[in-house]
């Protein structure tokens, strides 16, 4: 019998797939030991997976733990980062669900379909930046750029300087994805390094209010509605769940078209596919694998598995997305695909809030290199990809890619 895949190596990071195929076809609910000795019960197939979403006894709240680097006691030494532990993904109702209406208030949807014409027209202009020169780095050029001005501007952090977002953006980024050797320290000084950007940030959103989704968090704390911690804690929610989420989705949806050409060349025929292909997209290689961590307070049966008290589970989105139980040829790319109910924005109570804008973001930096350049391919070979750390993110550094030159026949 051959060897299972292993996880948290190179291999693993550029096609993570053969492992979560190994995972759900070894159990429903597979206990793996994480890097830092702690065990994570995986659910790997899509019924358990779907269930487990559902599943009000599943806590949110890391109070519930018994065991390993993730109890409050051992990994948040520093009451100040409270707030990085009571954002809106990591709290049960009645709580949750109170910070869930002030965050909804600030994301109605007609405020964010208002911002599709000029979302739109900003991809079309970074697009024309490089679409003479005949190659583009399409996550540096096109998807970081386009979600950090979008998202900036509507959530509120353009009172920060370029250089100030940028390393924001950077010490996020290595806390969602971090190096498998990071350390609870490690993570301890990331927080302290946004947190003090955090706090320069909302000083000027107060002094300089507009429509943002930051100026409503604070006049919902001027008005009672938040205490101030619950503000940071928001904050917290639209930086770590806005920009990097949409950099990953994006770049594994362009990079899941490049390598089925045949389907790139399909969308490009019929963009009345586009939507249907987003959702496709989603299942087949989505940017988000897994669903946040879930706490066990009692012992609780999934898939015939008892999962003890005070565990911690993770609904691995990435191998319910190809279960043969619940989609055919799960293993292809298909933007015609019908049946495709997937849980990419999870699902219950903590389904993902800014889903709309996600999709539709993804949409339109998609449907603009399909519709911008011709006979667009990878630069380098797949296996040169580099793909960022971490669990919850499937993310590329940079996706390089050749087409041919505004002018020049394809």
């Amino acid at each position: 019998m051959a060897d299972a895949p292993k996880m948290f190596t190179p291999e693993f990071l550029a096609n993570p797939h053969p492992v979560w195929k190994h995972l759900r076809e070894t159990a429903p609910v597979v206990p793996v030991v994480y890097p830092g000795e702690m065990t994570i019960y995986f659910v790997t197939r899509f019924d358990e997976v779907r269930s487990v979403l559902a599943d009000t006894r599943f806590s949110k709240d890391r109070s519930a733990l018994t065991d390993g680097d993730l109890r409050p006691e051992r990994f948040e030494r520093d009451e100040r980062l409270a707030a990085f532990h009571q954002n809106l993904n990591m709290v049960d109702p009645p709580n949750h669900s109170r910070l869930r209406r002030v965050v909804g208030r600030q994301l109605p949807p007609r405020k964010v379909r208002a911002l599709e014409d000029r979302a739109r027209a900003y991809a079309r202009e970074l697009l024309e930046k490089f679409a003479e020169t005949g190659k583009a780095d399409l996550i540096g050029d096109l998807v970081l750029p386009f979600a950090e001005k979008i998202l900036g501007d509507f959530n509120g952090t353009d009172v920060l300087t370029a250089e100030e977002n940028r390393f924001m953006r950077d010490k996020i980024s290595l806390l969602i994805s971090p190096p498998y050797d990071l350390r609870l320290d490690d993570f301890e000084v990331l927080k302290h390094e946004i947190m003090e950007v955090i706090v320069t940030l909302l000083e000027r959103r107060e002094a300089n209010p507009n429509d943002c989704v930051f100026s409503g968090f604070i006049a919902e704390r001027d008005a009672g509605e938040l205490s101030e911690l619950e503000l940071f804690a928001l904050t917290i929610t639209m930086l770590f769940s806005g920009i990097e989420s949409v950099i990953a989705f994006t770049g594994t949806a362009l990079h899941s078209l490049l390598r089925n050409p045949e389907q790139l060349e399909l969308l490009k025929a019929r963009p009345e596919l586009l939507q249907n292909a987003i959702e496709e997209l989603i299942r087949y290689d989505s940017g988000t694998q897994i669903g946040t961590f879930r706490f066990t307070r009692e012992e609780i049966e999934v898939g015939g598995v008892a999962i003890p008290a005070g565990s911690t589970v993770c609904p691995l989105l990435a191998a319910a997305h190809r279960d043969p139980a619940k989609f055919a040829n799960p293993d292809r790319l298909d933007i015609t695909r019908e049946d495709n109910h997937h849980l990419g924005f999870g699902l219950g109570i903590h389904n993902c809030i800014g889903a709309l804008f996600g999709r539709m973001l993804a949409g339109i930096a998609v449907e603009a290199i399909v519709t911008g350049l011709a006979d667009v391919r990878l630069a380098v070979e797949p296996a040169d990809l580099k793909w960022k750390p971490g669990l919850l993110h499937r993310a590329l550094f940079e996706l390089p890619v050749a087409f041919a030159p505004v002018g020049v026949p394809a």
